[in-house]
């Protein structure tokens, strides 16, 4: 294995440390009711993702496409920020995938259906994310190298970059596939039923 492939590795743990860190904070926020007081209906919620979850088209597929794109991009100009704009987005997105988890737990949505909704596209997806801020932190790392007097890119950290960034752009556009025609095929059986 070489140095580089081996510093991306430990990299991409750091994304994914930084994203469970996320979750527990968000999963802590919603579990000790410090935001739920303005949460919405929840059968409001059952309904939207049954409509949502039971009409899986192209539509569907490119709007999730072009969300994972977006953030992939805003994850890769991360590097402009020294690395630490991806960093940041991780824990945001760990936040974020934490409250609403303990918000549908909260209202009784079952775990499974959650785990039917996430789980099938979110892996892949969060390996992406993971993996383009591992670019991040080589930027962080390279910043730091490059004031000590080192240089700021040699041709194997750029060939890992673009091999790097490529691969993540593959696993979303898969993610985005499993997420547009896959997930609502196991999450619609799970939905409580909608209240008349």
């Amino acid at each position: 294995m070489t140095p580089e492939l081996r510093f991306h590795l430990r990299a991409t743990a750091v994304c994914y440390a930084l994203f469970l860190l996320g979750t527990g904070i968000g999963w802590t926020l919603i579990r000790t009711d410090t935001l739920s007081a303005e949460m919405e209906d929840p059968s409001l919620y059952t309904q939207n993702a049954r409509q949502v979850l039971s009409a899986p088209s192209w539509d569907n597929f490119t709007a999730i496409l072009s969300n994972n794109i977006l953030s992939l991009l805003a994850m890769l100009a991360g590097a402009v920020t020294i690395g630490l704009l991806p960093l940041f987005q991780t824990l945001h997105i760990g936040i974020t995938i934490g409250i609403e988890m303990a918000t549908k737990l909260k209202w009784g949505v079952s775990s499974n259906f959650y785990l039917a909704a996430l789980l099938p596209h979110a892996l892949p997806e969060l390996l992406a994310f993971a993996l383009v801020g591992s670019i991040s932190i080589r930027a962080l790392v390279n910043f730091v190298r490059y004031l000590r007097g080192g240089s700021l890119l040699d041709q194997e950290e750029i060939r890992a970059i673009v091999i790097i960034a490529l691969c993540s752009v593959v696993i979303l556009v898969g993610s985005a596939g499993v997420e547009a025609w896959i997930t609502p095929a196991m999450a619609v059986p799970l939905l409580p039923p909608t209240p008349s």
